[in-house]
């Protein structure tokens, strides 16, 4: 392979996670041109056991793209339940999975 090859992705393993996992560098060239945000998930991590590589978390928000803008809004509430646009992006994103 040339020195001087260039590559979108780069693979490495989690030191952290002892080898278990990998981490992702993605180029910011590759960001720029390539790669569109729709919307955004804020995850609180709720459990983490690392002897038994476990953690739970949830998603306090949702974030919806609006050009160079990003509208937060809360996935629910007790009283009103789950928000609607929230279930939707959520069955996107797991289905992606």
């Amino acid at each position: 392979m040339p020195n001087n090859a260039k590559t979108d992705l780069f693979l490495y393993p989690s030191i952290q996670s002892e080898k278990k996992v990998i981490n992702i560098a993605i180029n910011p060239n590759t960001v720029d041109e390539s790669l569109i945000m729709k919307y955004l998930l804020i995850l609180e991590v709720t459990e983490l056991d690392l002897e038994r590589n476990h953690i739970q978390f949830a998603i306090s928000q949702y974030g919806i793209c609006d050009g160079n803008k990003i509208n937060l809004k809360p996935t629910g509430t007790f009283a009103e339940g789950p928000d609607q646009t929230y279930l939707k992006i959520l069955q996107e994103f797991t289905t992606t999975l």
